[in-house]
């Protein structure tokens, strides 16, 4: 006969800590083009439509703007991808992450 309940304590060690957030920002400059802006919005972190104009017009008029909320991990991937592309290409895109609060 076992002096203890195996299954409750593995449940109290295997508590997950959420992993911190991060805001991925875009910010607005007067040399890369929207229509290059709009492709990287597109494929790089999956907008669409009315959320690629609303991210870029307030980027435009305020000078940077949430182009959204993930993991550490995919928010540095997605904006090392995007920043890989831009300079490839000739353009100095700023996309960066923010740890959220």
């Amino acid at each position: 006969m076992p002096i203890f309940d195996m299954d409750i304590q593995l449940q109290q060690q295997t508590k997950t800590k959420k992993p911190s957030m991060y805001n991925v920002y875009l910010y607005n400059d007067d040399v890369t083009p929207f229509e290059f802006v709009e492709q990287i919005l597109q494929q790089i972190f999956k907008k669409e439509g009315s959320a690629v104009m609303r991210i870029t017009q307030e980027a435009h008029n305020n000078g940077k703007a949430l182009v959204g909320t993930y993991i550490r991990d995919v928010a540095v991937s997605r904006c090392n991808i995007s920043q890989k592309i831009a300079r490839d290409s000739g353009f100095p895109l700023k996309v960066q992450p923010e740890e959220a609060e």
